[in-house]
């Protein structure tokens, strides 16, 4: 387990090193396929990560997130051994977002002091650990399933991490205002609502509440993009709605729905454009039209 534990937190730290911001999707693909093979709970694998020199770095005084994180992703392999994970929304997604919100975040190491300035993009230390919180929160007990009504699901994650700060050790005092923060982030993940948040981010001058939530979405949509592992979770998915949606589940596998999902894709932070997700988002539709000509 230690040595395991030592490998995903030198694979995560090659992946953050802020002297290349970066990285090619075969990079990227190798990276998270060697996390989902060493088989590690999520709470270690959310412990090596908080010991990257990225997060590391982002640390501060008084800090009551690290743990936060640890005892969430705790509780969080406490409800996935109690219950059957789905095939998509596992906690294998967890660590991809988790993974690529580290990433995207990595790139304003590189940002000069007059491109933070009264940017509404720019994410604060603080922030950076709010957006992570998020990611780990983001899908928690989710039932793989589409919602019936406009957040359904997303909702239930934010009524269930109530419940959950009720038994933390941590001063009870923190939790409404983190909550009051990370909540609209979290609703903006409801994929039927993509369009409207991306309309939103792609002001002139965005609101910076939307600029957080887009980088939120776009580190939960972000392996979806990379030309192997998207279709690996494309399947995913389509295996996780055979139960409930067959029509749905039949038109991933023909690969028909994921290329109508790619191309309703956008990556618009100055994060994604940094780490060049764009390109990898065309290069990923240009070979999946190749493979259905």
């Amino acid at each position: 387990m230690q040595n395991s534990f030592l490998d995903i937190r030198s694979a995560m730290n090659a992946l953050l090193d802020s002297k290349r911001l970066s990285h090619s999707p075969q990079f990227l693909e190798a990276t998270l396929d060697l996390i989902e093979s060493g088989n590690g709970d999520f709470k270690t694998f959310i412990l090596a990560l908080l010991e990257t020199s990225f997060w590391m770095n982002q640390d501060f005084l008084g800090n009551p997130f690290k743990n936060l994180c640890s005892e969430l992703a705790d509780e969080i392999d406490h409800f996935a051994l109690a219950h059957d994970e789905p095939a998509y929304h596992s906690r294998s997604h967890f660590k991809d977002v988790c993974l690529m919100i580290s990433y995207l975040l990595l790139q304003q190491e590189a940002w000069p002091e007059t491109q933070r300035i009264n940017n509404s993009w720019y994410v604060s230390r603080e922030e950076s650990w709010f957006l992570f919180y998020a990611a780990i929160a983001h899908d928690f007990a989710h039932p793989g399933l589409i919602n019936q009504t406009p957040y359904e699901i997303e909702q239930n994650s934010l009524d269930l991490l109530r419940k959950h700060f009720l038994d933390s050790s941590t001063d009870q005092r923190l939790y409404e205002p983190i909550l009051e923060v990370i909540s609209p982030w979290i609703l903006a993940t409801d994929h039927a609502f993509y369009q409207k948040q991306l309309d939103r981010a792609s002001h002139t001058k965005p609101d910076h509440a939307d600029c957080l939530a887009m980088l939120l979405v776009e580190a939960d949509l972000l392996s979806s993009a990379l030309p192997k592992r998207g279709l690996e979770l494309t399947y995913q998915l389509s295996q996780e709605w055979q139960a409930n949606y067959p029509d749905k589940a039949l038109a991933l596998r023909n690969e028909v729905g994921y290329l109508n999902f790619l191309r309703s894709l956008q990556f618009l932070s100055p994060h994604a454009l940094s780490a060049k997700i764009p390109q990898i988002l065309n290069n990923s539709l240009i070979q999946l039209r190749t493979q259905l000509s």
